[in-house]
């Protein structure tokens, strides 16, 4: 079977795996494996029959579908948009916290009690 040839890289080998001798490639016999623990929507498809299609939809369904697909692709880029805001938010009260911990610059700490403000406007 295939072996590791080296520790240091990933790369195997096998005897029957060679240049330009494609012949042997059909010697090569694959390991059979031990039954496994995967649920069976895990597994591969031991069925090779076509898949079958999907339900048809009607029209007015589909703009339904695409409807809701438009808001929630919306919907989405608020909440990213959300998601960045309070993550500079956050570096910046994180900021002010170390330099209240570590002591004040005078340059840098006008604008972090300015957010500090905001901060706590938002929660009352």
């Amino acid at each position: 079977g295939f072996r590791k040839i080296a520790s240091d890289r990933w790369e195997f080998g096998h005897e029957k795996f060679q240049r330009g001798r494609r012949h042997l490639l059909v010697e090569i016999d694959r390991r059979k494996c031990i039954p496994s623990i995967f649920p069976a929507f895990l597994k591969a498809s031991t069925d090779r029959s076509p898949p079958t299609p999907p339900p048809a939809v009607s029209d007015e369904e589909a703009l339904m579908i695409m409807e809701e697909n438009r808001n929630l692709k919306k919907e989405n880029s608020e909440l990213l948009s959300e998601i960045s805001y309070f993550k500079d938010l956050e570096k910046k009260l994180v900021g002010c916290l170390f330099e209240f911990v570590e002591g004040p610059r005078p340059s840098a700490l006008e604008p972090a009690e300015h957010e500090v403000r905001k901060i706590h406007n938002f929660i009352s």
